[in-house]
This record gives structure tokens, C-alpha cells and sequence, in this order.
């Protein structure tokens, strides 16, 4: 797969109602400290290490990037001590002129494991679960669950196959993507196949994982996933235009947002476009394919979920702050993470309890992207500079195979920021 952008990339995502190639990140949040001398020390800091993203600048950032991408459409909102900046680019409909707008409804993919994950941690601070628990106490028939942690589905090391990587999977998805599925349909795919590695041992991404999270949460709030995310999440935050429709509901409301992708949407196993396609593609004789029409079902709590820009600003706010864990949990989720390569652990990608870091000078941007046949989301915040952005595209990959909102988000970043993409991780006590 060829990546245009800077991220540093070592580990490669399996993709699906999760997202894209894996990424990096890392800094102490001191942004999470209360009272003035907190506050004086942030802006300091945010002085020192961010520059003025001005609206011509996010605009001309993100037409540029998503040209060379070949994206239909996109919209990006950032909001910084300097305020909120946002721009739009191309249109929700090929042949149509209505630019994106940040109230349109989109699909979010993976986003949605950090809506999982802020459940599952406040089951955690109700004492209804501990971390340390095995999925075996929850879920019956998971092959060695007795061994695998939900700290360790939470961290994608928990060992089973990514049913979105099966044959079984893959066959009748391609032909149907309005198939409904049951989330022990999917989760049984995985089974199906031989552990990747031994629980604990190797970070793989796996939608598996989250789907049995997704089980726990309804074993033990005892309604669908659905309420549970909207009673929990949802309405207490003001996201009124965010849920995780039901499996029968395939399309998205009006103002309609289509989405395309060139070929078949390229879950791990599969190959990029052929080199003449992409030359096609690029002088514009091959169109993508609208795939807007899809059951949110097959990808359920990893990656279901339909929102807004609006609402995903809301949500990356939260991501930032203590309102929905409590100062202690909300620490360990930003904190808790292990390096997805081991041979790189200080200034290679980061992956914790279902949210990504990318760690670059001094800094450490929280985040998670969501790609899935026909959208790219990338939802970011950054407490200790009180920096938060989200990025969306109706193109999920680019004809070559780029993720295209986070190609957006590294060009954004290199504005943003005067610590580059790349750089070596400043320890907090230097």
C-alpha cells in the first residue's frame, strides 16, 4: 500500500467498519490539571508550540490534499485557543454542486470503537466489570477466553482473527453489502480461524475484539448496544444527530451524502487497484462506485455508528476532558497504551484501551480514524494544547490505497504544529 503522508507508519490496520493503516503518537497531558497555574502553563505551551491555522490556510490545506486523492467531497473544523476554523471542498454528490456541510450525516467506521470503549470504561467505574476480567466470565464460546482480558480487547492483543479477514466473511459481503448480520455471526467468523498469537502478546487489529465488547456492554446495561450508546454517551453530550441505526436501516437521511470507493473496498487481503486503473482513475475515465447503501450491522460496535462534524467536535471534546470517566479513568484510557511495534516502542505508533496516540516532538494527539466503503473520519484532540479537529471525506480510500482523511489530517497537523510528524519523542522530564 503506497502512504503519501508522513505519519509513521509501522503496523498495517486490517480495515472495515474500523479504519485505515495504523498511525503514531506521545507527552504527559498536563492540560488535565486543574486551576490557574494548569491553565497559564497550557497556554504557554500552546504559545511555544502551535502556529495560527487561519480558514484560508485549512482550505487550502485540505483541497490540496484531497485533490491529489481524487476525494468527491470533504470537510475539516479545528478548534484551537485561537478559536474554530473550518473549510469544505467538492460536493456530497458527484454531478452535483451542494458542498459538504458540517450538520450532514456520514458513517464514522472505527470512530465508534472510542464510543465502545468510554462505555466499557464507565462499566468499569460502576464496578459492573474489571479490566482484568476474561471475556469467558461474559461471552461463552470465545476459543481461550478464559485467557483474553478485556483490557486486552480493548488494546487489539487479545489474538483473534479479524472476521472482516475471512473468506466466509468477505464472500457474501462483496456481493451484498445490505446483508444483515448478527454480532455472534461475525464474531464466529473469527473463531473460525486459528489465533493470530497468544492473548497479550501482539497488538492485530480486530474488529472481533470490539464486537465482543459490544456483547459485554448489552450483557450487562441489559438493553441493545443502540440505547446503551445514546443513554450513555449520546444525549447526556447534546449529540442529537449520532446513533447507531438499526441493521435494516441502509441508508442515510437527507440532505443525502453519497459514498464511493474505486473497486472493491480493499480489506486486508485484497489488492490495490490494478496500475492501469489508478492511471485512469487519475485521468478521470474510471469513476468510483456510490456505495452509500450499506446494513450498519456488519459492523456494529466496531464501526456502526452514523454522526455529524458537529456532533464528532462534541465527541472529541469529551475524549479530551473527565466529564464521562472520572478524573482516574479518563487518565488511564489517554495513558494506558503499549507500542503496536515492539521494535520501535518509544517513538513508534501507540494503541491503547480503543484509542490510537501519535507521538511527535513533545506532543501527544489522541485519536482514532474510521474508514469503511465510502467514508474516512479522523477524530483528534489534543488536551494539553486544547487542540481538537474533525476530519471527514466521502472517498474511504483513494485510488492507490490512502486513507484520505488521514491524509488530511497530516497536511493539517504540518500546519498546525511546529514539531513535525516524525520527530522523536521529548520525554516529559526534559
Amino acid at each position: 500500500m503506497m502512504i503519501r503522508t508522513r505519519w509513521p507508519v509501522t503496523a498495517r490496520r486490517r480495515v472495515g467498519g474500523c479504519a485505515g493503516s495504523l498511525i503514531a503518537i506521545a507527552l504527559l497531558v498536563s492540560g488535565c490539571a486543574a486551576g490557574p497555574a494548569a491553565d497559564a502553563s497550557r497556554t504557554a505551551s500552546a504559545t511555544k508550540e502551535l502556529q495560527s491555522l487561519t480558514q484560508a490556510h485549512l482550505a487550502s490545506t485540505l483541497a490540496a490534499s484531497v485533490t491529489e486523492n481524487l476525494v468527491p467531497g470533504a470537510i475539516a473544523v479545528v478548534t484551537t485557543p485561537d478559536g474554530t476554523v473550518s473549510a469544505s471542498y467538492g460536493t456530497t454528490t458527484l454531478g452535483e454542486t451542494r458542498a459538504p456541510q458540517a450538520s450532514d450525516v456520514f458513517r464514522i467506521g472505527s470512530v465508534t470503537k472510542t464510543m465502545v470503549a468510554a462505555v466499557i470504561l464507565q462499566l468499569v467505574r460502576e464496578e459492573k466489570l474489571a479490566l482484568s476480567d476474561p471475556i469467558a466470565r461474559l461471552v461463552a464460546g470465545v476459543p481461550n477466553g478464559q485467557n483474553i482480558t478485556i483490557a486486552a480487547l480493548l488494546q487489539m492483543r487479545s489474538g483473534l482473527q479479524n472476521y472482516l479477514d475471512t473468506d466466509g466473511f468477505a464472500t457474501v459481503f462483496d456481493h451484498d453489502m445490505t446483508t444483515v448480520w448478527t454480532p455472534q455471526q461475525l464474531v464466529d467468523f473469527g473463531f473460525g480461524y486459528p489465533a493470530v498469537s497468544a492473548p497479550d502478546t501482539v497488538f492485530d487489529y480486530s474488529n472481533t475484539n470490539t464486537t465482543l465488547l459490544g456483547l459485554v456492554a448489552e450483557k450487562l446495561d441489559g438493553k441493545p448496544l443502540a440505547d446503551i450508546l445514546h443513554d450513555r454517551l449520546f444525549d447526556p453530550l447534546g449529540m442529537t444527530d449520532t446513533e447507531l441505526p438499526s441493521a435494516t436501516t441502509t441508508a442515510l437521511p437527507s440532505p443525502l451524502i453519497q459514498g464511493y470507493q474505486y473497486g472493491i473496498f480493499p480489506i486486508n487481503h485484497r489488492p490495490l487497484l490494478p496500475d492501469e486503473e489508478q492511471a485512469a482513475a487519475a485521468a478521470g475515465t474510471l469513476q468510483p462506485n456510490v456505495v452509500t447503501v450499506q446494513s450498519p450491522s456488519w459492523s456494529w460496535a466496531a464501526g456502526g455508528v452514523v454522526s455529524t462534524v458537529n456532533d464528532l467536535m462534541t465527541w472529541a471534546k469529551a475524549m479530551g476532558g473527565r466529564e464521562l470517566l472520572g478524573d482516574t479513568l479518563h487518565a488511564l484510557w489517554l495513558d494506558d497504551v503499549k507500542p503496536m511495534d515492539p521494535a520501535n516502542p518509544d517513538n513508534g505508533p501507540q494503541y491503547g484501551l480503543g484509542i490510537e496516540q501519535s507521538r511527535f516532538g513533545p506532543n501527544r494527539l489522541y485519536f482514532h480514524e474510521g474508514q469503511l466503503p465510502g467514508f474516512n473520519t479522523f477524530v483528534a484532540t489534543d488536551p494539553a494544547h486544547d487542540v481538537r479537529f474533525v476530519i471527514w471525506t466521502n472517498l474511504g480510500v483513494s485510488p492507490d490505497g490512502q486513507a484520505t482523511a488521514k491524509a488530511v489530517a497530516s497536511a493539517v497537523i504540518d500546519k498546525l504544529y511546529r514539531t513535525k510528524l516524525g520527530t522523536p519523542v521529548i520525554s516529559a522530564t526534559h
